[in-house]
């Protein structure tokens, strides 16, 4: 038969191991949230990256002509054509 201030201490013991494993979790956590961070960044730069090289090659495919049906001249015409019309609503808002 376990005495009363013997029930308390084996209480008390597990009450400070479930603390000291909660920090370890709260660090893990931490940690993880940090990891996790990077790497939503270095994917944001990797998809930023793809588009680039996508549009580069896209411009390299209509420079050269090497589609036979125009598509990628297409694109790039559609392109430019959006962002002339960006570049002319920036000139207007700022000749406001």
């Amino acid at each position: 038969m376990i005495s009363p201030s013997e029930h308390i201490d084996l209480v008390q013991g597990k009450i400070n191991r479930l603390i000291r494993q909660y920090k370890a979790l709260e660090k893990e956590n931490v940690r993880l949230k940090s990891e996790l961070e990077k790497m939503q960044e270095s994917e944001e730069q990797i998809q930023l990256r793809n588009r680039q090289l996508e549009q580069q090659l896209n411009m390299i495919k209509a420079t050269a002509g090497t589609t036979g049906d125009g598509t990628a001249r297409k694109e790039l015409d559609k392109q430019l054509s959006f962002y002339i019309r960006e570049i002319d609503k920036c000139i207007a808002i700022l000749g406001q």
